[in-house]
């Protein structure tokens, strides 16, 4: 069309004559369209190896510098920064220290002024490393008890230890009302796994749950597969017992929860193991946190596969209580996490300290 000066849009309805109807109407709206946005991390103190990855100890700093390719213009934008651990920070350069060990993907994401908060649809993460603390299991003196001026040989040993991320972990956090009969569900969905499926039930660990709960005499907790495939960690057993520090009251929020973890090494089931007084306005005795047997076995997840997404079902038989899922885990061997999710640290020194209040 022309160019419009005064920016003024006028809009023109025109009948075609072939239906007589009450009226007409429509919304109408102008908008700035987005432009195209690509987000980039430009350099990091201390810089990438040869595999891309950032490795450092704990307690170490990392700077981060990033910028952005706009189609239009870039003035004004924003630069949101995620560090893979819960917090942020926004600018151009960034400082974050890593205190814990693990595998953190810091990301970048780019928004610019556009009313319609227009973002950059690239993804692009680096991944940061942080070393674990190594294990001196073993390290010994020839002779632990020695006499003034003697001497003795102390030989170390340090046996680096491997840091997995924790990709199977979280689920929504999900309140279970009380209406009767209704399924409640979390997911979990993964990716670390390299596709591989279950081929022993020692590879799942455990199932664990954060969970607050009033009574668990009419709850019914299942796990699927991303394959279908379903076991039930406990179904309607154990009366009038609670889960966790739970409010008594129906309807007054959430309590405190308490995890509780399935596995095949344990011996007890949920409804039969110890218990503690806890509770609010109400305390009533509930079921101490800890491991317990699930109802089901294991077994009936061999050959799912284990990336993908796995679902947490918990109905609630009963109209007369409430409870919270706060979140789940999955705890595999960490010999089945692919190399992108594991690594363990290469030693490169080793002394001992220069103590001089050591003789």
């Amino acid at each position: 069309g022309q160019p419009n000066p005064n920016g003024c849009l006028t809009i023109v309805f025109t009948s075609d004559n072939n239906t007589t109807a009450s009226g007409w109407e429509a919304t109408i709206s102008c908008f700035e369209p987005c432009q195209d946005i690509e987000a980039i991390i430009d350099s990091t103190v201390p810089v990438a190896d040869a595999d891309g990855i950032i490795r450092i100890c704990q307690g170490d700093q990392v700077d981060f510098t990033g910028s952005g390719v706009f189609s239009v213009d870039g003035t004004g934008a924003t630069y949101d920064w995620d560090f893979g651990d819960g917090t942020t920070d926004t600018g151009i350069t960034t400082t974050k220290t890593f205190t814990d060990e693990g595998i953190y993907n810091v990301s970048l994401v780019i928004t610019d002024t556009n009313p319609l908060g227009c973002t950059s649809t690239n993804i692009v993460k680096q991944p940061v490393y942080v070393s674990s603390t190594p294990d001196f299991t073993g390290t010994q003196a020839a002779e632990t008890t020695i006499c003034l001026g003697e001497e003795t040989t102390i030989e170390a040993v340090v046996t680096p230890v491997l840091v997995a991320a924790s990709c199977a972990n979280g689920g929504e956090q999900t309140v279970l009302g009380d209406v009767q009969g209704v399924t409640f569900t979390s997911s979990l969905d993964l990716n670390c796994f390299q596709n591989q499926t279950l081929t022993d039930i020692a590879q799942l660990e455990s199932i664990c749950l954060v969970i607050e709960h009033t009574y668990i005499g009419d709850l019914e907790i299942i796990v699927r597969s991303p394959s279908g495939q379903a076991v039930t960690l406990h179904n309607r057993a154990g009366n009038s017992l609670n889960l966790g520090n739970p409010i008594t009251t129906d309807g007054t929020g959430s309590g405190e929860g308490w995890e509780y973890c399935f596995s095949m090494n344990a011996t007890t089931f949920l409804q039969n193991g110890p218990t503690v007084q806890s509770g609010t306005p109400n305390p009533g005795l509930t079921v101490e946190a800890g491991t317990y047997l699930p109802l089901g076995n294991f077994s009936d997840f061999l050959g799912s596969t284990i990336d993908g997404q796995w679902t947490l079902e918990i109905i609630d038989h009963e109209a007369a209580d409430d409870g919270t899922i706060f979140s789940w885990s999955l705890n595999f061997d960490e010999t089945l996490l692919s190399s992108d999710f594991s690594f363990t640290p290469t030693i490169i020194t080793e002394a001992w300290d220069a103590d001089p209040s050591i003789t």
